[in-house]
């Protein structure tokens, strides 16, 4: 076992030549978010929705669907240990949309309207 007990009694994780450090848990392709988010942002009516509208247009866009599949985190996102009701890739398009797209000051739902970047 890899366990030992250190001076107080706690049990101490030991590094043996099998150890591994974990690395990112990120399991999604480099830059695919992005390409899936704009495309699907770009296919809205007024170019503009909620982080909502543009999971939705990806999980139901045949092509952009044939694009993602088998390629986003479907774990479920969880808060303090606790699990949450939305998937680890829906929070990762709520956390990009700033960087990608422009805020409007309207809200629907309760949720920011954003819109694509004017060039």
């Amino acid at each position: 076992s890899d366990l030992c007990k250190d001076q107080r009694g706690r049990a101490k994780r030991q590094r043996t030549e099998f150890w591994r450090s974990r690395g990112s848990q990120n399991v999604m392709p480099k830059g695919l978010i992005e390409i899936l988010m704009r495309e699907a942002m770009s296919r809205l009516p007024l170019q503009q929705g909620t982080y909502e509208h543009v999971v939705r247009m990806i999980e139901t866009s045949p092509d952009l669907s044939l694009q993602a599949k088998g390629k986003l985190d479907m774990r479920q996102k969880t808060f303090r240990g606790k699990p949450l009701h939305i998937l680890e890739w829906h929070q990762r398009v709520a956390e990009r949309m700033p960087k990608f797209f422009d805020k409007t000051m309207m809200k629907q739902s309760g949720k920011f309207v954003w819109q694509m970047r004017q060039p």
